[in-house]
């Protein structure tokens, strides 16, 4: 495993580079008071400066592209993470160009601009997930990206079984988010709250293998 500066990783500088110049070009012409922050429906509920509104996510682009980049060669079981690699580079885009989505819709909207912002999130939200749960299916065990569990992380047939099943209901809701973003808010309560009932199954079903595990031992 190495760093390759190919098509996949000159998208993703490119699209952080764009949004920090963006930033800098659009900052004199915005208006001193920007949203940054809707509720589920769509509606503003939040504002603040126009340095935070501009700035926040390209900080938070530069933040988490230097870390995406950087971690898996100094994390600990390199070589696991390298059998899956492909998968995670493109992780890396997908997560960009949501953010960079993300940028634009609010650009626009403070521009005075309607966009349908409860249907764009949720449509990124579950692209997101969606490639999450490929991630998964197809990571090995590692301390960096996966469900992590003291189960997963002291089983490589755990962590297999367990992340299968993960990847499997993260795609899931994935899918799900698109009937949520046409919907709205009555279905978001829904999603979220069988989201985290996954999650604790996934936990349990982890320690449940790890003890059939030993057993057969």
């Amino acid at each position: 495993m190495k760093f390759t500066l190919d098509w996949k990783e000159s998208l993703v500088i490119f699209l952080v580079l764009v949004t920090v110049f963006t930033a800098a070009v659009w900052y004199p012409s915005m208006p001193d008071t920007m949203v940054t922050h809707w509720d589920a429906d769509g509606v503003a509920n939040g504002w603040g400066p126009k340095w935070l509104g501009l700035g926040i996510i390209p900080i938070i682009m530069v933040g988490m592209y230097a870390m995406l980049t950087v971690v898996p060669f100094i994390a600990v079981f390199q070589k696991n993470i390298s059998k899956f690699y492909k998968y995670y580079e493109n992780f890396k885009v997908v997560f960009t160009l949501f953010f960079f989505a993300i940028y634009v819709m609010s650009i626009l909207v403070n521009r005075g601009i309607a966009v349908p912002v409860t249907g764009i999130v949720m449509a990124g939200v579950g692209v997101i997930l969606y490639y999450s749960g490929v991630l998964m299916e197809n990571s090995k065990r590692n301390y960096f990206i996966g469900l992590k569990t003291p189960w997963t992380l002291a089983s490589d047939r755990v962590w297999d079984k367990s992340n299968k099943l993960g990847g499997m209901f993260f795609k899931l809701f994935g899918v799900l988010a698109i009937p949520v973003a046409i919907v709205g808010s009555s279905l978001l309560l829904m999603w979220m709250g069988l989201m985290l009932l996954s999650v604790v199954y996934l936990f349990a079903y982890s320690y449940l293998e790890f003890k059939k595990e030993k057993k057969r031992k």
